[in-house]
């Protein structure tokens, strides 16, 4: 049974505290909408090795929504890097914290 998308979404800020919406450092930095990027693209990571080609698309406009040829396209490559967990977690976090980098002055 697949976790509904918005569980999805509620459950990355608190694997990734990075993300939390009140005590993040997106939050204390007021980037809330990088820290909806760095959602958004996680997400779509977790749906793509899950093969919810559905869901994926389902808030693309219909007109230019991904087709499913380039799903499995997309789909194809996955599977052939044949990421593990510790992989996975590290491509998630780089995810949820790459938004910091477009902050002025966070790293001086």
């Amino acid at each position: 049974r697949n976790v509904p998308v918005g569980d999805i979404v509620d459950c990355l800020p608190r694997t990734f505290p990075e993300l939390n919406t009140e005590s993040g450092i997106y939050a204390r930095l007021e980037f809330l909408e990088e820290r909806d990027r760095a959602l958004c693209s996680m997400t779509s990571i977790l749906l793509l090795l899950q093969d919810r080609y559905d869901d994926f698309v389902a808030p693309q406009d219909i007109r230019k929504r991904m087709s499913r040829e380039v799903w499995e396209q997309w789909r194809e490559f996955v599977m052939w890097t044949a990421i593990d967990e510790d992989q996975l977690h590290a491509v998630l976090f780089f995810l949820a914290i790459r938004g910091l980098g477009k902050v002025k002055g966070l790293g001086k």
